[in-house]
């Protein structure tokens, strides 16, 4: 690599503050107060992820493919961790780095055109979660025109993300998440106590790493998109760039305060990610064996325009009475009503980022930012609610996007090590444990992926 390629990695092509510098927290109350990008991801994890692909597969198969859930929270952390990293100590969000990878160019780094495949996949499965998120509401109010219902649901997306007041919607969202994903970890426990009560024998039954050939189209869309899928983790690479903690680091340097700083604001991200990574874990295991115990011991598996409302199941059938619907169908709006915000807004950023390796605006200039940041707001749900209008398969569609975020993972693994092996300065290495996780973690990852395929096709 020449020293001008160097010097375009690890120099932000954003303007890092040289005022805006601050010493990291010491203590774990005082870290825990610049948690954020972890949570808004999270907000958008559980919404397809957990909510519908997950159950979606513990439906269909019952508890064998409990193993691929596990790991899927469990192992693509650490290129989260891998990638923050890069953003922290440079100031660039994903695309931007993609950008300066090796490997051929046309226009922009072939990294950057993968994000743009993978889109393809995104948009149908975000037309999936918008047509679901109607269905919440038709859950409620029978009779409700769903084709409208999303129509309007896009509508309100648009003009929350145009007003500027999104970050307070997200967090109302993101209470009503919590108190979701605290209902259904109870109902996963209240399931014992009823005739689909599972044992410790099923549980065990999800640990022996197989994979029913039927099942395997959705297990890989569910491995690549609960946990944080691939496209959360290029995410949160922006959303860490917001909160702060690239400009609490400053532009590299040389000097001992900066590497000390990296390091302090290095262990905050961690505490950030961990943390999300506790609360989707849970939320993930408490869906899943719900679908498993509830839905695959019916038979019922979660699909076309009914898929909310047989999900809605899994709370009666443990609850009983009327009002359980009302409840479930609030949370289920809350849950993918973040989900499209928290996505969304995400993505009017990476449309701006994109533009800007293709030279056609200045990522300095905030007008030209703006301009592509308040029009990308609008065309995306357009685009995801004409998905939903045209095909309906909700269950089906989310599965799609996560075959496109196992795909953009494997893109990840190898910006993952590029980074760790090749940019990042020798003094912020990493301990022998975070090597070894990063390179078992690629490992498995690789090979969840490549048996599932084998299982689809043999």
């Amino acid at each position: 690599m020449s020293a001008s390629e160097e010097k375009d990695v690890r120099f932000s092509p954003y303007k890092l503050p040289t005022d805006k510098m601050k010493e990291p927290p010491t203590t774990f109350m005082g870290r825990l107060k610049y948690i954020g990008p972890g949570i808004i991801i999270t907000a958008s994890i559980v919404g397809s992820g957990e909510l519908i692909a997950t159950t979606a597969l513990g439906a269909q198969a019952g508890f064998v493919t409990l193993w691929t859930i596990i790991l899927s929270c469990a192992l693509k952390i650490i290129l989260q961790l891998e990638m923050a990293k890069m953003t922290i100590t440079t100031g660039k969000p994903m695309l931007a780095f993609w950008n300066t990878m090796p490997g051929p160019k046309l226009l922009m780094g072939w990294a950057v055109w993968a994000w743009l495949i993978m889109l393809i996949a995104k948009f149908i499965q975000f037309g999936g979660i918008i047509g679901s998120t109607s269905q919440s509401i038709e859950l409620a109010i029978p009779g409700f025109n769903i084709n409208v219902g999303s129509v309007l649901i896009a509508l309100s997306v648009v003009l929350l993300l145009a007003s500027g007041k999104y970050k307070r919607i997200e967090k109302v969202s993101a209470v009503l998440v919590v108190m979701f994903v605290v209902f259904t970890v109870g109902m996963a426990i209240l399931t014992q106590f009823t005739k689909y009560a599972f044992s410790w024998a099923d549980i065990l039954n999800g640990l022996t790493f197989k994979m029913p050939p039927e099942a395997a189209f959705a297990a890989i869309g569910a491995f690549g998109i609960t946990g944080i899928g691939g496209d959360e983790i290029v995410q949160y690479t922006y959303w860490c760039v917001e909160k702060g903690y690239a400009a609490n680091t400053g532009p590299f340097d040389g000097s001992e305060d900066w590497y000390r700083r990296a390091k302090g604001w290095f262990r905050v991200m961690y505490m950030d990610a961990t943390i999300a990574m506790i609360i989707y874990t849970i939320a993930t295991l408490a869906f899943y064996i719900l679908g498993a115990a509830v839905l695959h011991g019916q038979g019922k598996i979660p699909g076309g325009m009914t898929l909310i409302k047989t999900l809605s199941t899994m709370y009666t059938e443990v609850l009983g009475g009327k009002w359980v619907v009302y409840f479930f169908a609030l949370g289920a709006f809350a849950t993918l009503y973040s989900t499209l915000v928290s996505w969304t807004a995400a993505n009017q950023r990476i449309v701006a980022d994109i533009m800007a390796r293709m030279n056609l605006i200045d990522f300095e200039n905030a007008r030209q930012v703006n301009k592509v940041i308040f029009w990308s707001g609008i065309i995306l749900p357009a685009i995801y609610t004409l998905m939903s209008l045209f095909w309906k398969a909700p269950a089906f569609m989310v599965q799609i996007g996560g075959w496109g975020t196992a795909f953009i993972l494997l893109v990840i693994i190898f910006s993952s090590f590029y980074h760790r092996y090749k940019i990042l300065d020798a003094k912020l290495k990493p301990s022998l444990f975070y090597d070894i996780y990063l390179v078992v973690g690629s490992i498995a990852i690789l090979g969840v992926v490549a048996y599932t395929v084998w299982q689809l096709v043999k």
